[in-house]
């Protein structure tokens, strides 16, 4: 399967739509195989959960 990356981190600021919270999202480049992940800074430990579309 191909694979493609972003060039160069960016970040966004907006607000939650189920929340009506103030929300910041950054998308940074990954190294190849690590698929799609999140990382909730927000809350203790910061898990990391993947996106999985099954």
């Amino acid at each position: 399967m191909e694979q493609r990356t972003i060039k160069k981190s960016i970040e966004l600021s907006g607000v939650g739509l189920h929340t009506g919270v103030a929300v910041n999202l950054k998308f940074k480049p990954a190294p190849a195989n690590i698929g799609v992940n999140f990382i909730r800074v927000d809350i203790k430990d910061s898990p990391m959960i993947k996106a999985d579309i099954t």
